[in-house]
């Protein structure tokens, strides 16, 4: 009798251990799926249907996941159209970016404008009133890290190539991030602003530093020259910029009227004017 009770304990130990694997693997693999879903969604998204997304999918989805991996349980998750479920998606959405099973990103500011995306409007239920004390927030930045990227350039010419260096205004640069970032959270409140920053925090690039530069952080060295092709003049613009950290990195870009910079790189918009002293069109190749 012993070794039978012996037996069914084993038995029992066995069957509990396959359950709870069972049970994880179908909790990754709903994470999975969850993130494939969003995915695809906001792939097939045009720039209006983004700015549209109400997040009721991943609300769905959370719905659908075990309470060991969803953000909130499923009985605490609200209905799909309440400010608190949008919140609630988001908070989701930078939880699998965090855990690497999503790659989700959310326009908080027009790509090369000081004014706040229509998108973060919608999705964070912003008032009018709100959005304007934010636009303010955003075209005050501007202003000042224009005045200091201006402040810290100098330029030269190289043969064809105008080089123009920016020096690091760290300390100014932090001083400005933290002055916008304090103008979100008075204007969001904690709650809002929480999910902001974990969504910032969990995006491969920071859209704050996208749009003002870094804020100083980096040196940058930009060398543009100006090609002559069979559709016209290009300028082409080489950014080396090297951290205090020492580590370098580069990025280029092409455009046609240094008074129209690309968004990525709009933040340059005070050295523009050095382009015009470039040297004659390079011959077209």
């Amino acid at each position: 009798m012993k070794t039978k009770a012996v037996i069914a304990l084993v038995l029992s130990a066995v069957a509990l251990a396959i359950f709870q694997g069972w049970r994880a693997r179908q909790s990754a693999m709903l994470l999975v799926a969850a993130n494939a879903e969003i995915a695809l969604l906001t792939k097939r998204a045009t720039d209006a249907e983004r700015q549209s997304f109400d997040l009721t999918k991943s609300v769905e989805l959370q719905r659908r996941l075990s309470p060991e991996t969803a953000v909130v349980s499923s009985s605490a998750v609200p209905e799909p159209d309440t400010n608190a479920a949008r919140l609630n998606g988001l908070r989701f959405l930078a939880q699998l970016n965090e855990q690497k099973l999503g790659n989700f990103t959310l326009a908080i500011v027009k790509p090369g404008e000081a004014s706040i995306s229509d998108s973060f409007v919608r999705l964070f239920g912003l008032t009018e009133a709100d959005a304007a004390r934010l636009n303010s927030a955003l075209q005050e930045t501007q202003g000042r890290i224009a005045q200091l990227v201006a402040a810290n350039a100098n330029s030269h010419v190289e043969g064809n190539a105008v080089v123009v260096t920016i020096d690091p205004f760290a300390a100014d640069g932090d001083a400005i991030r933290l002055g916008l970032q304090q103008a979100f959270e008075a204007t969001l409140g904690s709650e809002r602003f929480a999910v902001m920053q974990a969504l910032r925090k969990s995006m491969a690039s920071d859209p704050f530093d996208q749009t003002f530069g870094g804020f100083g952080a980096d040196a940058h060295t930009l060398t543009i020259t100006r090609m002559a092709t069979p559709t016209g003049v290009v300028f082409r613009l080489v950014d080396n910029r090297k951290s205090a950290e020492g580590k370098a990195a580069a990025s280029i870009a092409q455009f046609p009227d240094p008074g129209n910079l690309p968004s990525g790189i709009r933040w340059m918009a005070p050295v523009a004017s050095t382009i015009q002293d470039l040297l004659a069109p390079s011959p077209a190749r």
